[in-house]
């Protein structure tokens, strides 16, 4: 299948051992995600590591997400995958020529947002006044957020849930 290509994936489900090799992100806690849930609908986008891949990823989410009938809000979506690009595209140092962002509507109520990019962990950071909001941040926005690494020691993939109510998984 073509990256680009849109699907909808009805009998699709998230396993229960995708849920269990995540980890918690190096500086926060994470719980522990809703239920497994049939996957409604997903696209694939691959994205050149380079300073315009997170606007790029910013309007395909805002003209994708939509089109699955999520019903949460596509700016927060926005928000939320441009964040994990940037940090793809900056703390990889061309590890890799592409970052991949995954968009999934599970059950209509939560979109899964995941990027994966090939650096296998992350990078360290020096303190910055103007960098370092991006993962707080998306703690805001989403439900839950962890990461995991490839089993072939290709990459990480960083994911969020983001639900139509407020954070929590309780509805």
């Amino acid at each position: 299948m073509h990256p680009t290509d849109v699907r909808p994936a009805a009998d699709r489900r998230l396993l229960a051992e995708d849920v269990a090799r995540s980890a918690p992100l190096p500086h926060a806690y994470a719980p522990e995600p809703c239920e497994p849930a049939t996957v409604q609908g997903e696209i694939t986008r691959a994205y050149a590591m380079n300073v315009s891949a997170p606007r790029l990823a910013r309007a395909d989410t805002r003209m994708l997400v939509p089109a699955f009938g999520w019903d949460g809000d596509v700016e927060d979506a926005a928000l939320a995958v441009s964040e994990l690009v940037t940090n793809a595209c900056r703390y990889t140092n061309a590890a890799g020529p592409e970052v991949r962002v995954r968009l999934a509507v599970l059950d209509a109520d939560v979109l899964l947002v995941e990027v994966s990019d090939p650096l296998a962990g992350f990078a360290p950071s020096t303190p910055h006044p103007e960098r370092g909001r991006g993962l707080p941040l998306l703690e805001e926005l989403a439900t839950h957020v962890d990461w995991y690494l490839h089993g072939d020691g290709t990459g990480k993939t960083v994911r969020a849930w983001l639900s139509v109510l407020t954070p929590g998984c309780e509805s």
